[in-house]
């Protein structure tokens, strides 16, 4: 079957040369591609996929049409610009996450939620397997790490990091609980995650198929 790409995308999600991607576009017809597809999840993204074999699904929202393609490989950008949301406080809010050492930044770094209905506010949802290696930061306080701190604590964020970078930084990680660590717990969470890395997704019509695969999936076979 030949693989389409639908106009409708983002072009930058497939062009940008900082993505590096897509690769191994697919179509899910069973036989040999259906097998690579879960021996490469099973051993690139094994803890994702053990989350979603119990009902623990990842998902990514993107403007793009949802038959685009079934299997996609991506790379978060390295220097993702804001187009709908405000390129200031995005500089803001990675300035302090930066100084507290998180990877994983809005610049670089591809959303994604465990929950569903927040991934299809930002576009078709897509489920999500980031490769091993990746970098991940969240917040225990923060469903949409944009929004939420915009309508929260902007002013208060500015007014920080006037008066003293480092302590606006210490600030923001602490009061609104930033992590980098216990990813089943940031999925399970719903909120928003920044993942920075190579991802897999996969066409979520084709959900209970792979599911199917992977449950039966025996390794060495």
């Amino acid at each position: 079957m030949e693989i389409k790409i639908n106009i409708g995308m983002r072009l930058n999600e497939f062009t940008d040369p900082a993505q590096s991607g897509p690769f191994n576009i697919k179509r899910m017809r069973g036989g040999d591609d259906l097998d690579w597809i879960v021996k490469t999840l099973m051993t690139r993204s094994p803890a994702t996929v053990k989350m979603f074999i119990n009902n623990q699904p990842l998902y990514r929202g993107i403007r793009i049409k949802h038959d685009a393609f079934d299997y996609g490989e991506f790379r978060s950008l390295e220097k993702r610009e804001p187009t709908s949301s405000s390129a200031g406080l995005q500089i803001n809010i990675d300035t302090c996450l930066e100084i507290e050492e998180f990877q994983a930044l809005r610049s670089n770094s591809a959303f994604c939620t465990g929950s569903l209905d927040l991934a299809t506010e930002f576009g078709s949802p897509f489920l999500m397997f980031p490769f091993d290696p990746f970098t991940y930061t969240w917040s225990t306080s923060f469903v949409d790490l944009y929004n939420d701190i915009r309508a929260a604590d902007e002013k208060q964020l500015d007014l920080h990091l006037e008066a003293n970078v480092r302590q606006a930084a210490k600030w923001f990680v602490d009061t609104f609980g930033f992590r980098s660590d216990n990813f089943k717990l940031a999925v399970s969470s719903g909120h928003e995650i920044l993942v920075k890395g190579q991802y897999a997704l996969v066409n979520l019509d084709r959900k209970w198929d792979l599911l199917e695969a992977l449950q039966n999936y025996r390794p060495g076979k």
